[in-house]
């Protein structure tokens, strides 16, 4: 593209910005560049690793890709036989390469083994390198062999590649047969990398790390199909706790942990760790953490044994209430006052929710106001509900505007609830319940891709469409 359509102002101006993207991803190595943007452009600070702005290269390349065969399209209508020669001797030496390479493929093999081997030994010489080249020389052997097919087939590509153009520019196949060998060539190539290793493993030491803990074959074992929290509060390093460097590992077992990890932590969660912590029963109560999993003996009431072992013990939280719950009654309470209410344990979660403004009016509940949870995933809830008055229907999930709350399939307000949750308030009566995370900017780019993918295959269609029966006019 960069040559057939080099004075394209369009192909000059991407050509310029995959050498300034490229010299970007360099970051420190290339301060030139990079503190210009780091110190001088808005926002530009906040990517977190430099080699992030690449991902606007991997999209111009398919689009220069796209125009190259468009003028190789139209260059087949122009008949240049320079061109075409080109063209054919490119060919020609590619298939060159090819040959000389399987014929001298063990030679090469072994001198990137050697390579290796050197590499290794340099590695070898000090303490921190002595990992990375045990490593080396245990993949030697797969290294060259990726090293010799990738070669061999590389130039494979690149010779079939202009055989097609070559069979193309000279009619020998016409445009569908050559955009097809081409985009087969293209697959074939993206599936092959795809299905490659990119960092070295030792399965044993893969399979040990996702094997079911004796906790999480515990708590199976409860058969509990109610929507719950588990807490490991062990502190002795191992994966799930929630001091560990993986505070995820217990979702890999489909189990939702009050500890887990996420880079887009809500600022009122992390105020509640800060000033609660994870130890605290009325946080679990108020939460659903129906498990709990520690190093020594718990000792609490309300919580009964369900496993233990010498250094490990699992245990029902008999007091943990459902993700839906009515309360029976709301006050209203500075942000800063519910923090120290929850962590002081100063009132009951199922008596009272506090709410930051209680603008609203709530009927004092009872136990004849009842959920019945009726479907349940990670971006939504559903319930049927008693209610026998105006009642306060508390949602143990973080608050955020993105959430919606229905009643009957109609939207109502949701209001901010024990510092960091939500809930909303309930007509007197039977009702089905539902909450659905839905933020506005991911539903509207859902209608645009789709719009957009419609118009893309449309217009493809209609293309071919004119093509072919431009085809059938033209002939005689």
């Amino acid at each position: 593209t960069f040559i057939i359509r080099r004075k394209d102002p369009f192909v000059q101006f991407f050509g310029i910005i995959i050498l300034l993207f490229i010299l970007l991803s360099f970051g420190g190595n290339f301060p030139l560049l990079y503190n210009l943007f780091y110190y001088h452009f808005p926002a530009f600070d906040n990517f977190r690793s430099p080699s992030m702005v690449l991902h606007i290269v991997q999209i111009i390349f398919p689009v220069l890709a796209g125009l190259g065969i468009m003028e190789l399209i139209s260059l087949r209508e122009k008949k240049d036989p320079a061109f075409a020669k080109i063209i054919k001797f490119t060919s020609i030496g590619f298939w060159a390469l090819f040959i000389i390479f399987v014929l001298m493929s063990d030679t090469i093999g072994n001198w990137f083994t050697l390579r290796i081997g050197d590499i290794a030994a340099g590695l070898g010489q000090s303490q921190q390198g002595q990992e990375k080249a045990q490593e080396l020389s245990a993949l030697a052997s797969y290294l060259t062999d990726m090293f010799k097919g990738d070669l061999i087939i590389g130039f494979a590509l690149l010779a079939l590649t202009f055989t097609v153009i070559h069979a193309f520019i000279t009619s020998k196949i016409n445009r569908d047969l050559f955009v097809a060998g081409i985009v087969i060539l293209i697959i074939f190539d993206l599936f092959r990398i795809t299905g490659r290793g990119s960092t070295y493993e030792e399965t044993e030491g893969v399979n040990a790390l996702f094997r079911e803990p004796e906790y999480i074959s515990a708590i199976k074992k409860q058969n509990d199909k109610t929507p719950h929290r588990l807490l490991n509060l062990k502190q002795d390093g191992s994966m799930g706790t929630f001091t560990s460097q993986n505070a995820n590992f217990n979702v890999y077992f489909l189990q939702e942990d009050l500890s887990g990890y996420s880079a887009a932590k809500p600022r009122s969660f992390q105020d509640i760790i800060d000033v609660i912590g994870y130890g605290n029963p009325t946080l679990w109560r108020m939460l659903g953490v129906k498990y709990i999993v520690t190093g020594r003996p718990l000792g609490m009431e309300g919580f009964t044994s369900i496993y233990q072992s010498a250094n490990e013990y699992v245990y029902r939280n008999e007091n943990a209430l459902p993700r839906l719950y009515f309360t029976d009654s709301v006050a209203q309470k500075s942000p800063a006052d519910i923090l120290y209410a929850i962590r002081d344990a100063s009132f009951d979660p199922k008596k009272l929710a506090y709410a930051d403004r209680a603008d609203f009016k709530a009927d004092k509940c009872d136990s004849t106001s009842t959920v019945q949870i009726t479907g349940y995933k990670y971006e939504s809830i559903s319930a049927d509900v008693n209610a026998k008055g105006n009642n306060f229907l508390f949602y143990g999930t973080t608050y955020l505007p993105s959430w919606h709350a229905y009643i009957d399939g109609s939207p109502v307000k949701t209001y901010k609830a024990n510092y960091g949750f939500q809930g909303i308030v309930v007509p007197q009566g039977k009702h089905n319940v539902e909450f659905v995370y839905m933020p506005k900017y991911f539903s509207l780019g859902k209608y645009v891709s789709l719009l957009l993918n419609i118009l893309i295959f449309g217009g493809l269609g209609f293309v071919y469409y004119s093509a072919g029966k431009k085809r059938t006019t033209d002939k005689p």
